[in-house]
């Protein structure tokens, strides 16, 4: 009786409907299993591969600076990421597997601050956030709190409700990550006792993500410049410098010093002592505010306002590179003389062949040519290198290049220019063009020849299309009745 119900069982699934259900379960077992495995390849891949960026201002592209840093690293380094499952930030969530896909150095732990409520408390007295992250190498640590993550602007704020956001994730870990492999900050010192241009907060935190340490110095209290200065600033003074203040200056840069000089069109000229430093490298100035003849290389109906081309040079490059274009407003011109031996020259920003100077500088009664401006070309900015001593310069003649206003315009290419050169200067080439990304619209910054393209389009060559349409389809149609 029991071999009857077996054989009866057994002789069911020989059946042409089981057969085909048994194929049908295999198949969808197969399909199940495969699409397992694809899923488990995939995150294994590299989250370059995985993640596409198609953002507006590349914001989880790793620059140029970071990678090679990342990858050039030699010894372990750790990112702990302070965060609980449910409270990632969707930035960071991104931007911190592009940063351990590129070197197998490179780290990135999650710590849940509920499990571990005192990892914090072994490298700030700061009270952590989640999102809070902590980068730590063999010998040293560097803490990055998630509020300097994201940077406001709160300017226009009371007048049109609007604020602006920026994400500085990439360069605040690249910072970190550089400051716990560095042996030691690189110092700046800026001059004063000249009522010299103070730099704004923006450009201070730029400075701070380069690991520079900025201190005042007025020359007139101290014999030399001091031993650990890597560069010297000098930022738009308004006097000339003392005969004591100049042999201080060119002792130091006869000694391999560099020096960052920022002047405009309003700087005396004349200025016997301040000219005998920039001559060292054999560079003058000429009288005047710069005037731009070009519309396409000012800003629309302030030709003041330049847009000057870019040279090619490491500070350049990465804002070229980018399609980036500095502002330069209320500009002098730098003038190259007699170079001394040695000495090399490399243009930063350049107006066009039809700019044309005014004596008079911001003062002068009317923008329009006149008899008595001077022609161009000029050189509004330059990276002067002298090899036998390895002393640098670098002159910009537009200190409003560094006014946030005009930073907005550039849409940040202004605080990359000066960071750039600060950097260049210090040996911090790893940090270079790396700053925080635009998190809202920003704006669209038109030249005076674009503006009157797009005035004569819109006013005149779209109506007048559809007018010329508008007058065919008529004809055609009486034509036909």
């Amino acid at each position: 009786m029991k071999q009857n119900r077996f054989r009866a069982i057994a002789a069911s699934f020989q059946t042409k409907s089981t057969r085909a259900g048994t194929y049908t379960l295999l198949a969808s077992a197969l399909v199940i299993a495969i699409a397992v495995l694809v899923n488990l390849a995939v995150a294994k891949l590299p989250a370059a591969v995985t993640q596409k960026d198609i953002s507006s201002d590349r914001m989880f592209t790793l620059s140029e600076q970071s990678v090679s840093l990342a990858e050039g690293l030699y010894e372990p380094v750790t990112i702990y990421w302070i965060v609980t499952d449910t409270g990632e930030d969707g930035y960071l969530s991104q931007l911190l597997p592009l940063y351990a896909d590129l070197s197998a150095n490179l780290i990135v732990e999650k710590i849940d601050p509920v499990v571990q409520p005192g990892f914090a408390g072994q490298y700030t007295d700061q009270s952590p956030a989640l999102n809070d992250l902590v980068v730590v190498s063999g010998t040293r640590s560097c803490y990055v709190p998630y509020s300097s993550l994201y940077l406001y602007d709160y300017a226009e704020y009371y007048d049109t409700g609007n604020y602006g956001a920026r994400f500085a994730g990439e360069s605040e870990i690249t910072r970190a990550i550089d400051f716990v492999t560095t042996d030691g900050l690189s110092k700046a010192y800026c001059l004063t006792g000249h009522g010299e241009y103070t730099l704004s907060a923006a450009f201070t935190s730029g400075v701070r993500t380069l690991n520079v340490e900025t201190a005042d110095l007025n020359l007139l209290t101290v014999s030399e410049v001091p031993a650990d200065a890597d560069c010297l600033l000098i930022l738009c003074p308004c006097s000339d410098l003392t005969d004591t203040e100049r042999d201080i200056l060119l002792n130091y840069l006869d000694n391999g010093g560099d020096l960052l000089l920022f002047t405009d069109c309003e700087t005396d000229m004349q200025w016997e002592n301040l000219r005998a430093v920039t001559q060292r490298f054999g560079l003058g100035a000429q009288s005047g505010i710069v005037i731009e003849g070009d519309p396409g290389m000012s800003l629309a109906n302030y030709p003041y306002y330049l847009f000057p081309s870019l040279g090619t040079h490491d500070i350049t490059r990465p804002i070229a590179d980018g399609g980036y274009t500095v502002l330069a407003p209320f500009a002098g011109a730098i003038t190259m003389e007699d170079l001394p031996e040695g000495v090399s020259v490399m243009p930063l920003l350049e107006t066009s062949a039809k700019a044309y100077a005014k004596p008079a500088g911001s003062g002068a009664a009317t923008t329009q040519r006149e008899d008595g401006d001077l022609d161009g070309p000029f050189l509004i900015a330059a990276a002067a290198e002298n090899a036998g001593t390895s002393a640098r310069m670098v002159w910009c003649a537009s200190t409003l290049l560094l006014d946030e206003e005009a930073n907005a315009m550039s849409s940040g290419a202004n605080e990359d220019f000066f960071l750039n050169a600060l950097a260049w200067m210090c040996g911090h080439e790893s940090a270079i063009s790396i700053h925080p990304k635009q998190m809202d619209s920003q704006l669209l910054v038109v030249s005076a020849r674009t503006s009157s393209m797009l005035a004569m389009t819109l006013s005149f060559l779209i109506p007048g299309a559809f007018l010329a349409a508008g007058v065919a389809v008529t004809v055609k149609r009486r034509r036909r009745g």
